[in-house]
């Protein structure tokens, strides 16, 4: 009797233990926890699949689908079908296994994303099982019917496949991608935050995205201010992590539009072509505009900033980046020798010393701002003239007119602009004192005319010569009469 109740408690045992280790439709015990989650970034879960059983020791799980289910027709004819076989269980269900052709960790993320993919495209959208914002690194799904999951994240495409057996732990795949906007210096050909350059010149840019991990609806959004008017993309190009070489990116990859409301551009990235980059890598984009005559002098400059939104959701976006853009004013003033303003000079202004084609202004309040469509190539100084739109740059100042009494320069005078010189001049009381060119005039000598005091010196000499004529006229003449 003592031995049959022995093992009639082996039995039980043994069975406890087997029921500790195979689940059958166990509901709301499961549970996910995301690890490394980004705050402020959404999370969320879709169930697959149910886990109808598993056996933890030996490794084996039984996974079933509900023909009633929405991802039925995603595994038996959509996209999916490549990935799952399907095996007769029940009138309602079907067991799920994976298709061995198809079953290495790259087979996993492709299926993960075009599950994902289905969701979204599906009408209506499959709604998520839960979804939950970080508000710390850890996230936690709790309460969970036993299960095979889809995790999608807003930061990219996670998509982590796992099972809740009552519990798993997923870590955040993905990454927040970075972007830095720079601008070309044309005097020195470098890169940077800011430069300096004359209207109508044609400013480069370029932004590098450098990619995340789940890289997934990179579209970057450029505002120029208004002073910048964009010329279009030159290139995309490539860089692989680690490396310098530059590969140029199909445009076919990408899509440009310039009729986006609040931007001046915006160029989103394909997808199926983020799907195949690395974290590390960068996407160059470059591009120009040109500075127009809306430029702002000096001062604030002009910005050009831009951000990059990415993952499932537009609220997800970079911090910005901006450049900036400068131009200058310089004033040239005409004076006498004595610092006192003179007016009635006019100039032309070339960019070199043996240019011959010069700048040409629009007029406006009497400052003259280059641009090169402008009214005239005449600048008018009556004491002084205003220039604006220079760059930082040596220029060259022509007299074709000189006031009235004075010399002509006979040569051209430079001026370079500096971004931390006195550029404007400073005057008081119609006499200069400092700051911007000055150029100075000198008067001639007047010479004497017919009538005026050079008809008088000419009388006077005239008779000074004759009276001395005649005194030598006359000694000689008393000489010879004494010789006789």
């Amino acid at each position: 009797m003592k031995k049959l109740f022995k093992m009639i408690m082996v039995l039980l045992l043994a069975v406890t233990c087997l029921m500790q280790s195979i689940i059958v439709n166990a509901a709301g015990n499961g549970k996910i926890t995301i690890t490394k989650a980004e705050i402020g970034k959404t999370y969320s879960i879709y169930k697959l699949f149910d886990l109808e059983s598993y056996n933890s020791e030996t490794g084996a799980y039984t996974y079933t689908i509900d023909i009633n289910s929405k991802w039925y027709d995603f595994v038996l004819n959509g996209a999916g079908k490549d990935y799952i076989t399907l095996t007769d269980y029940i009138e309602t269900k079907k067991i799920v296994s994976w298709n061995t052709n198809k079953n290495t960790e790259s087979d996993h993320a492709e299926f993960a994303k075009l599950a994902l993919k289905y969701a979204k495209d599906s009408n209506p959208e499959i709604a998520a099982t839960d979804t939950k914002t970080a508000e710390t690194i850890t996230v936690e799904f709790t309460g969970l019917d036993l299960g095979y999951y889809l995790i999608d994240s807003s930061l990219g495409a996670l998509c982590g496949l796992t099972t809740t057996k009552p519990s798993a732990n997923l870590e955040e795949k993905n990454s927040v991608p970075t972007i830095d906007k720079e601008v070309k210096e044309d005097s020195t050909g470098e890169f940077g935050k800011e430069n300096s350059a004359q209207i109508g010149d044609t400013v480069e840019f370029k932004t590098t995205i450098t990619i995340g991990k789940g890289a997934i609806n990179y579209t970057l959004y450029d505002k120029m201010s208004a002073g910048l008017t964009y010329k279009g993309i030159d290139k995309v190009v490539l860089i692989k992590a680690g490396e310098t070489t530059e590969t140029t990116v199909a445009n076919t990859n990408y899509t440009v539009k310039t009729d986006v409301t609040g931007y001046t551009f915006v160029i989103a990235f394909d997808n199926n072509y983020l799907n195949t980059l690395n974290s590390g890598d960068k996407l160059v984009v470059y591009y120009t505009a040109t500075l127009n005559t809306d430029a702002i002098v000096a001062g604030i400059g002009n910005p050009n900033k831009t951000i990059l939104k990415y993952g499932d959701s537009t609220n997800h976006t970079t911090e910005p980046s901006t450049t900036t853009t400068y131009t200058y004013e310089f004033d040239v003033v005409k004076t006498k020798s004595n610092s006192e303003l003179l007016d009635g000079a006019e100039f032309k202004l070339y960019t070199s010393n043996d240019s011959t084609t010069p700048l040409k202004f629009t007029v406006i309040n009497g400052v003259y701002k280059v641009d090169p469509n402008g009214e005239t190539d005449t600048i008018v100084v009556n004491g002084k003239a205003r220039i604006e739109g220079l760059d930082l740059d040596t220029y060259y100042l022509e007299e074709t007119k000189n006031p009235a009494g004075y010399n002509k320069l006979t040569s051209r005078v430079s001026f370079t602009v500096t971004k931390d010189g006195n550029r404007t001049a400073t005057i008081e009381n119609d006499i200069y004192k400092s700051g911007g060119v000055r150029i100075i005039n000198n008067t001639g000598t007047e010479l004497p005319s017919t009538g005026g005091m050079g008809t008088v010196l000419f009388i006077v000499i005239g008779t000074l010569m004759v009276l001395g004529f005649g005194v030598l006229l006359v000694t000689k003449l008393r000489i010879s009469k004494m010789s006789i």
